[in-house]
């Protein structure tokens, strides 16, 4: 470990839609040994603040630390987060230009593919708890979809819901 901060830190945020790739980028990041890169850290605080358990400062104070050059021995820190997660934005926004984070935006282009993807990871959630395939054996069967409910469906994912 290194006995000092490390000053020319990295720093980014992954602003992503669900079903967009953003577990298999963030689990590739992460396996680089220089790169900490943290899934959806925003979600699980954001659960709490709607249950009474925490606040939105709890959420930037977590960024905050976070993205603090520590004694540590990455290059590259980051994590993962769904816009509707974010419970301060204007907070956040100021957190981010402060560390000077890089932004990438993540989103699946063909929406058609992101809607199937929805579609059998609600299926998949259904029959494991899970929203992303981690063992093949639980794969589940190609499934028919109503056209109305995909119609419904491809209308929330274009409002962002």
């Amino acid at each position: 470990m290194k006995s000092t901060p490390n000053d020319k830190l990295t720093r980014f945020i992954v602003l992503f839609e669900g079903r967009s790739g953003s577990t298999y980028f963030v689990e590739s990041l992460d396996s680089h040994p220089r790169i900490r890169a943290e899934k959806e850290l925003l979600a699980r605080l954001k659960k709490d603040i709607e249950r009474g358990r925490a606040e939105p400062a709890d959420q930037l104070e977590r960024v905050r630390r976070l993205y603090v050059a520590g004694d540590h021995d990455y290059d590259v820190i980051g994590f993962k987060t769904k816009p509707k997660d974010i419970m301060d934005r204007e907070g956040l926004a100021a957190i981010l230009r402060e560390h000077e984070v890089r932004v990438i935006l993540l989103q699946r282009r063909n929406r058609i593919k992101h809607l199937v993807s929805l579609v059998n990871a609600m299926q998949l959630n259904e029959a494991t708890g899970d929203w992303n395939l981690y063992d093949e054996s639980d794969r589940q069967p190609k499934l028919r979809v109503d056209i109305d409910y995909c119609r419904n469906l491809l209308a929330n994912l274009e409002k962002g819901n």
